[in-house]
């Protein structure tokens, strides 16, 4: 017997609706000019809020608004400072939509995908990234706990005074924690019968809604509205 769908937060939404909005967002980042990523940056922060991802949403927020200020004040200074900035800032609405298919249950995210028809190899690859990428935060925690707890690095403006120090403990941990936490997953994933023929059942209903198009078709026309005033203009 099949669960039904949420009906609140971000898996109100079948996860195909969070693939083509990305979608749909990539090819207006490719075309918009500079100016325009903000409102692009507008639009998937009111997509997250929309999918009850508030806190995401304003974090994403703060995130975006601190590159740009930074690459902004930098770039008569260090023009390389100002490219590599501007570029991590363009990115982040983007991630903003990458985040809705990331928090998404990762079982309804399999079958969604698997209706779509991706092959089994390209199944293997997203069931390992949907539930790689939320154990990596628990991960990155108990890092720094371990640091606090041996009186390492205790305070965050450490990091900046010793580089060198905060890469060889924090990263290197990471490094490894990432190889083990593979390996594991691929051989949980072996033992859930991701290597199977047949084809795998959800508990979890998916399907389009009247809730679906309610968040693609704003998304498709305000992010349609400013290339089509360009043209007529």
């Amino acid at each position: 017997m099949t669960e039904s769908v949420a009906s609140s937060g971000v898996d109100r939404a079948d996860p195909r609706t969070h693939l083509v909005t990305l979608l749909v967002a990539t090819v207006f980042w490719a075309v918009y000019s500079p100016q325009l990523i903000h409102y692009l940056a507008v639009l998937c922060a009111a997509y997250l809020f929309a999918n009850g991802m508030a806190r995401h949403a304003l974090g994403f927020a703060a995130v975006y608004a601190t590159l740009t200020l930074i690459a902004g004040a930098s770039a008569f200074v260090m023009p390389l400072l100002y490219v590599i900035l501007n570029t991590f800032a363009r990115a982040v609405p983007l991630m903003m939509l990458a985040a809705a298919l990331v928090e998404s249950n990762p079982s309804r995210v399999m079958a969604a995908v698997q209706k779509i028809g991706v092959p089994r190899t390209g199944l293997a690859m997203i069931c390992l990234l949907v539930r790689f990428f939320p154990v990596m935060g628990e991960e990155m925690k108990k890092i720094r706990e371990g640091q606090l707890a041996r009186g390492i690095l205790p305070k965050r403006r450490d990091m900046l005074a010793h580089p060198i120090t905060a890469y060889q403990c924090f990263f290197v941990p990471l490094i490894i924690r990432c190889l083990r936490l593979s390996s594991d997953l691929g051989a949980s994933s072996e033992l859930r019968g991701l290597a199977s023929q047949e084809r795998r059942s959800c508990l979890y209903g998916i399907g389009f809604s009247v809730w679906d198009a309610a968040l693609v078709f704003p998304m498709f026309v305000l992010g349609a509205a400013p290339l089509l005033l360009s043209v007529g203009a």
